[in-house]
């Protein structure tokens, strides 16, 4: 991944691991070789919160890059030196307009990785979208995304639009839907749709009439 962030021209970085950890259906990568019977997905342990060390190179390659428009992972669990790292340099960066981590690239990721992707958000320039969808650990964590969102909150710098994510908790949406009020302008997205107050509501309906 650094050796791409060093060139030049890069404008879109798309990069798809085939691992068999989780399984998402149609999203997934080519299924197993014929005859043999999957395994039950269960996520890796996540490692403490223990100061990491950043990994420099991709900090530095992510600040100074100035051709990237658009970083996509997807299928790849990013250890929590290279998310911390890739969230720091983006911090800098003025010219990355997309960022895409999605199914499970976000599995390692712990609290002090959240807080660094929420200072990097409030920080950026150019960020117009980032997709966080399909990041089983993450998803219904309210704790997670609350360290993101917060950074949002009363930040001067307005250029985000969309936020992509997928949960099913009523916390999470709640959430999103107060940080809709606050940031009127933002975009939030959920499960593919526009995210609005009548999917609360219909949940709610829902639990009452159990």
């Amino acid at each position: 991944m650094e050796e791409c962030l060093a060139h030049i021209n890069l404008e879109v970085l798309q990069i798809t691991e085939r691992f068999k950890s989780f399984n998402y259906g149609e999203d997934a990568p080519a299924e197993e070789e014929k005859g043999k019977k999957k395994a039950k997905a269960k996520p890796p342990k996540i490692a403490g919160n223990e100061k990491l060390p950043v990994c420099k190179g991709i900090q530095v390659r992510m600040t100074q890059n100035t051709s990237l428009r658009k970083l996509e992972l997807r299928f790849m669990p990013l250890n929590r030196h290279l998310l911390l790292a890739l969230f720091k340099g983006i911090e800098k960066n003025v010219h990355l307009q997309k960022l895409i981590l999605t199914h499970e690239a976000l599995t390692y990721a712990t609290a002090g990785e959240f807080q660094a992707l929420g200072a990097a958000l409030k920080s950026s320039q150019s960020l117009l979208l980032v997709d966080f969808s399909k990041n089983s650990l993450f998803d219904d964590n309210l704790d997670y995304h609350t360290e993101i969102t917060d950074c949002l909150v009363g930040s001067s710098v307005k250029n985000l639009k969309k936020i992509k994510i997928t949960s099913k908790a009523v916390n999470v949406k709640t959430h999103y839907l107060e940080l809709k009020d606050q940031r009127p302008e933002l975009m939030i997205y959920n499960n593919g749709k526009l995210l609005k107050d009548v999917d609360v509501q219909e949940h709610s309906r829902e639990d009452d009439d159990e």
